[in-house]
This record gives structure tokens, sequence and C-alpha cells, in this order.
């Protein structure tokens, strides 16, 4: 093969499952992982964050067009950070916009805020998309991986506001918990699923649909 032969594996969840099938570094392929995981040390990893407002709205614009967006744009900001800027979300939804030419993004909007995660938009992803799954269902992905303390955890965050949340408070409710037993959980469970986010020294935040899930 030509020098510099890219190998691409999709969606690893376990790393120790496919690292012995691997290439030697000083061999001419080079391997792209993807993966909702966090790696160890040895692999270089390049995290993939959610859209900033003006990406999102480029993005969106791309799927249902310049006039469409103009004509609702205020709507159309408050939809996309219902979403919380999430790619795959705004993806969902604009496809969704695309084959339904006479909703209006008001209307979306309330679709959305009524229905949440349980909205058609974001259930029913195109054949042709990279995610094979809707909103709901790629979290339900990275939730079965979840120890029942994890889930116990993520679904304490959940009451929190929708803001960055200091973790002492978290600990005050689990005063009998070893406080590094839920670092533990905190770590190597739900940041390395990607379900929390750390804002600072301390400071952590659930993703809007993470919340609404």
């Amino acid at each position: 093969p030509a020098d510099n032969s890219l190998i691409v594996i999709d969606d690893v969840t376990d790393y120790s499952l496919i690292k012995q099938y691997l290439p030697p570094n000083t061999s001419k392929f080079k391997v792209l992982l993807t993966t909702r995981r966090r790696l160890g040390r040895s692999v270089t990893q390049i995290s993939l964050d959610v859209f900033s407002e003006k990406s999102a709205i480029a993005f969106l614009e791309s799927l249902i067009g310049k006039l469409r967006i103009q004509t609702e744009f205020s709507v159309a900001k408050e939809i996309l950070n219902w979403l919380g800027y999430l790619p795959l979300g705004i993806e969902l939804v604009g496809r969704y916009l695309e084959r339904k030419l006479d909703l209006s993004l008001a209307k979306m909007r309330e679709r959305l805020e009524n229905k949440s995660l349980k909205s058609l938009a974001l259930r029913k992803p195109d054949e042709d998309m990279t995610a094979p799954v809707g909103v709901s269902a790629a979290f339900e992905l990275s939730w079965e991986e979840l120890s029942v303390q994890a889930q116990d955890v993520a679904y304490l965050l959940s009451f929190f506001a929708l803001s960055p949340i200091s973790w002492s408070l978290v600990e005050a409710c689990w005063l009998n918990e070893d406080d590094e037993v839920l670092e533990e959980v905190r770590d190597d469970s739900l940041l390395s699923l990607n379900l929390i986010q750390r804002k600072g020294e301390g400071i952590y935040q659930l993703h809007q649909l993470t919340r609404e899930f």
C-alpha cells in the first residue's frame, strides 16, 4: 500500500478489543478511531465540541436554506439553543424541516418544547446519515454502559438548573458516600462517555439534551 494509508475504525466502545489488531506505530498506516469514550494517553485524542451559535446557524442554513432562516431568524436561534448546538440534533431537525416545507420554525420549536426527545424530528434519521440513530437512542447507547450508581448521579444532576454545577454540591447529596468513589463515577463513567463536561476546577455541566434525556 501507499505511504500513509488510512484505516478508519468507527464507534469504538472498548479499546482493548481492537488494540491487538492495530498496526505498529512504525507502519505506513495511519489509524483514525471515532468513539464516544475517552481513550488512554497512548492515543492522540481530538475532542469535538458542540457548535458555536454562528456555526450552528450556518449548518442549519445549509439544510433548509438561508431565506427560511432569515424569515424566522430569532426562532431559528431559539431552536438551536434548545438543541444545545449539538450537531446530531441540528442535522435531524434540519432534515426534518427540509422534508416539511410548509412547517414553520415556530411550529417546530413548539413541537420540540412539548414533545422533547420524543419528537419525530429527533427520532427518525435519514438513511444516508452517518449516525444511524436518533438523539434519544444515541444517549441510550451511553446510558446502558453506566453502572446503577453512575445512573443515579446522572439523575441527580438533571435536577440542577441548566448551568455549571459545583461538584461540592453533588458530594453534599451523598454525605455517606466516599468522595473518591463519586470521583470515579464522574471521571470514569460520566466524563468518559461525554455525558457531562468539565467547565473549570470542580465545575461540571450537563448538555441541554442530556438533561432532557
